[in-house]
């Protein structure tokens, strides 16, 4: 199911379509449940916070 959801985002981006309350709320759920993040989870986490115009999400996430 997670590589479902990866690549549904990723279709997301590509037709252009901003993320909302529901992607943030994704990155909260992520964080409260304390999963594990790979390399790939944090690219696309940085990626949705880039594309959500959410900059300083996105450059904390990668500092981290």
């Amino acid at each position: 199911m997670f590589e479902e959801a990866i690549e549904l985002f990723g279709v997301m981006q590509a037709e252009g379509i901003k993320g909302d309350r529901v992607t943030m709320w994704t990155h909260a759920y992520i964080e409260k449940k304390k999963i594990d993040c790979d390399m790939r989870l944090d690219t696309a986490l940085v990626d949705m916070f880039a594309r959500c115009d959410d900059p300083q999400s996105a450059m904390d996430l990668f500092d981290r």
